[in-house]
């Protein structure tokens, strides 16, 4: 008969006494519930310091200047010689040394979430830095990857448009977690386990294609799913738990929405590039399409101002790509919006223009091209196509750009 080594803490079973061991020390650490194990290293960028005010936990000084000790979750007070905190959501006094670890444990993640919203949850253990936490879930029980994402889409794209509404732009990666089974025989129990995947920060704005981002992600989580399963075979999905969303704040370089054209597509003399120094970016590129400029095309004073033009009454700035519907009603102009893809090319870095990411679903007699960049600090900016066969002429497949008419 085998004999198996039994974790106290959370039940599982282990054929040798040193995998236990290391079990208790590395993953359980006696919380009752293992922290949840990523299948490979985090390359989130995000803080990594919590805020020590955060909601769950009291760390209010005592008459020594430390963690003010609190009973434990079996009624014993801390020893007074150990800087230790309070977690209110788990119940239990926590080494000061050991807080960041316990914040990223799944007993305290779980415990600290309340309901949002039908299949969405708020984590209210924010790190320095992060405006919120999320968890997204499926209605269903989901082994399928490609059916949890499709499952959860309508909710993430909700949940990202509320979040938008109040921070034009912020930094957000996700976490998907899944349990995970391997057999160990038919004299043990099977060994269950957490693994998680994540992506690292990107950053994501209001003008952006929401089901673009979540597929972005997606990829990303899959890769990984799948380097996974070939590395560490033996272990099966049982079930796709949840995807976690970590909004953190961004803060932009500089305050302009203006961004230099690269100088691969600035040579190409298709562009006129409005220097503005506001956030009106869409409304100047439109102006400079309706007014073409002679001479000094990307000065704001070679053309009209906009507010001569355009009631701005009621528009958000800046101006989101779902929002262009509206303006192509009020003004009876069509528009569509392209962006731009960089790649290395015989060692040199090349951009070929692809969309459109915006698509008029009429095209009227007014119709106008904008190209659409971003730079590194995730800052968006509109620019008029003012020739887009020119634009695209040393593409090899023109077929990725759905429209060559020009204005």
């Amino acid at each position: 008969m085998k004999m198996s080594y039994l974790c106290s803490n959370c039940g599982k079973s282990f054929k040798y006494q040193s995998t236990l061991k290391r079990h208790i020390s590395q993953s359980c650490g006696g919380s009752g519930e293992p922290a949840a194990k990523k299948a490979r290293p985090s390359t989130s960028t995000g803080a990594s310091a919590l805020e020590t005010s955060s909601v769950g936990f009291n760390n209010q000084p005592g008459p020594s200047g430390l963690a003010q000790p609190r009973p434990s979750a079996t009624g014993g007070v801390p020893d007074s010689n150990i800087r230790q905190i309070f977690c209110q959501c788990c119940n239990k006094a926590v080494q000061v040394s050991n807080e960041v670890a316990h914040r990223r444990t799944l007993e305290h993640r779980t415990n600290a979430c309340v309901d949002l919203m039908p299949g969405i949850q708020l984590t209210e253990s924010a790190f320095r830095g992060r405006i919120a936490s999320y968890r997204v879930h499926s209605d269903n029980q989901q082994t399928d990857f490609n059916s949890f994402f499709e499952s959860i889409r309508y909710r993430f794209i909700n949940l990202m448009q509320e979040v938008l509404r109040t921070h034009t732009m912020v930094k957000a990666n996700v976490e998907l977690f899944g349990r995970y089974i391997i057999q160990t025989g038919e004299s043990q129990e099977d060994l269950i386990d957490i693994k998680c995947f994540n992506t690292a920060n990107q950053v994501i704005n209001s003008s952006m294609d929401l089901d673009e981002v979540l597929n972005m992600f997606k990829d990303i989580l899959l890769n990984q799913v799948s380097e996974f399963q070939e590395r560490d075979s033996g272990w099966a999905l049982e079930q796709i738990m949840y995807m976690e969303v970590n909004i953190n704040k961004h803060a932009p370089m500089g305050g302009s929405s203006y961004i230099k054209l690269p100088k691969f597509i600035e040579n190409k003399k298709a562009i006129i590039n409005v220097h503005n120094q506001d956030q009106h970016c869409f409304l100047w590129a439109i102006i400079s399409a309706m007014f073409p400029a002679r001479s000094r095309t990307n000065e704001v004073s070679s053309y009209p101002h906009y507010s001569t033009v355009f009631d701005t009454t009621g528009m958000s700035f800046p101006y989101r790509l779902r929002d262009i519907p509206r303006f192509e009603s009020k003004y009876n102009i069509s528009i569509n919006v392209y962006g731009l893809e960089r790649k290395f090319d015989n060692n040199k870095i090349t951009y070929d223009v692809v969309g459109p990411l915006y698509y008029s679903q009429n095209k009227l007699g007014d119709h106008i091209n904008l190209l659409l960049i971003t730079d590194d600090n995730g800052n968006s900016h509109y620019c008029w196509i003012k020739n887009l066969s020119r634009l695209v002429s040393s593409q090899i497949n023109s077929t990725t750009v759905g429209d060559t008419q020009q204005n």
